[in-house]
């Protein structure tokens, strides 16, 4: 696919028709832009060729590479971010009387991997520049936190914007809680220290 044109094949800020049938609007700001090589559409080709649609050599590779690329000890593939939330939060073990933070300007996703756990959600106020959370919104609700209810935190990288997880990791490990990491942008080990 050509980077210059949409998956229709026209330059992105032609309007035209949409899936409704009717034009777009010329400003119509799509909410992401993917770009995908022939390499990445020959890998996909040869995944679907070979004998493991699900798990297999594939899968496993990528969970090497993710966990060597994030500095982390292991990674998991999952089926959709969804389920990814869903089984950290049983990995923590949350349930009943239990409390994550987590922004308000994400997919619901976000929030419900503590409820289907039977955990309650507290939302952190966003930046009004960024929409993205604001530590000081998060600091307020940790110190209203005297039970110590609140065992994580899920900030949610928007629109390709990182959160400022230096800062919020600070605030998790003053509090005792964990970062469960809503990552739209892959963090980098460097992004703060464990």
């Amino acid at each position: 696919m050509n980077p210059e044109t949409d998956i229709t094949g026209r330059p992105p800020d032609r309007a035209g028709p949409s899936a409704t049938g009717r034009d777009t609007p010329a400003s119509f700001l799509p909410y992401g832009r993917q770009h995908i090589t022939d390499e990445d559409v020959a890998a996909v080709v040869a995944t679907l060729r070979s004998d493991w649609l699900t798990q297999g050599p594939a899968v496993d590779a990528f969970e090497d590479e993710l966990a060597r690329l994030t500095g982390a000890a292991e990674a998991v593939a999952c089926a959709s971010g969804t389920a990814a939330l869903h089984l950290a939060m049983l990995a923590l073990g949350l349930g009943p009387g239990d409390e994550i933070v987590t922004s308000p300007v994400t997919f619901l996703a976000s929030a419900n991997c503590a409820r289907y756990v039977g955990a309650d959600v507290r939302f952190a106020d966003v930046n009004a520049d960024s929409g993205l959370m604001d530590p000081a919104a998060l600091a307020r609700i940790l110190e209203s936190d005297h039970e110590r209810k609140i065992k994580a935190i899920v900030p949610v990288h928007l629109a390709g914007q990182p959160v400022d997880l230096a800062e919020i990791h600070s605030l998790a490990h003053e509090h005792g809680a964990v970062i469960v990491d809503d990552a739209q942008v892959m963090s980098s080990p460097s992004s703060f220290s464990t």
